[in-house]
């Protein structure tokens, strides 16, 4: 419906705004153009100081921005990334039952 794409919109737009206003920088398809960012795409005439942007900070990759929606406002907040495991002898099929029953949701103990 059009309220759905209008709060997704409003959902994507407030999560980047909370990003960005936080000092977070470029990553994927998104770039975050800055007067005083660290960095200055080079075209075949030379570097492009109007396309100067933030790079992506390191301690970003760290945590995920989560959005709740609740009485009208929405909420960010952040939460740490789960650590991928070593994946030397890690297969499809092996780990499709904890996939299916849920296990690989749960909190891992420390």
């Amino acid at each position: 419906s059009k309220r759905q794409m209008a709060l997704t919109s409003a959902a994507v737009l407030t999560q980047l705004t909370h990003y960005i206003d936080a000092g977070g920088g470029s990553r994927g398809a998104r770039i975050i153009l800055d007067r005083d960012g660290n960095s200055i795409p080079q075209t075949r005439n030379g570097f492009c100081d109007a396309w100067r942007f933030r790079s992506e900070r390191t301690e970003d990759k760290k945590d995920k921005l989560l959005i709740h929606y609740c009485n009208g406002i929405f909420h960010v907040r952040e939460t740490p990334v789960r650590e991928f495991p070593i994946i030397r002898g890690i297969w499809f099929e092996k780990n499709w039952p904890g996939f299916l029953n849920g296990t690989i949701y749960q909190p891992q103990d420390e």
